[in-house]
């Protein structure tokens, strides 16, 4: 249960954004188009939609991983200034 909430928070976006491409396709196409169309037209926007998601994703996640990582540098420095003024 766990897995498909996390899989309908991170891809409720891209579904969303392949249904409205998909029918802003057949509302602009209009009466031939066709179900292979519909599923060629829904995947490529979703996907895209989902990589560029990810993408955004990836940069946040990297952002706080080095934010985090600066404070455990800070906080090591810290520390070893502390012990070099108490073994002085």
């Amino acid at each position: 249960m766990k897995v498909i909430k996390q899989f309908a928070k991170e891809f409720w976006v891209p579904t969303l954004v392949g249904i409205l491409w998909t029918y802003y396709c057949y509302k602009t196409v209009g009466a031939t188009y066709n179900f292979p169309n519909k599923i060629k037209d829904f995947s490529t926007s979703f996907f895209l939609a989902s990589w560029f998601g990810g993408q955004i994703l990836r940069i946040i996640k990297q952002q706080k991983i080095e934010s985090s990582l600066n404070t455990i540098i800070d906080d090591l420095k810290t520390v070893a200034n502390q012990l070099s003024e108490t073994s002085e």
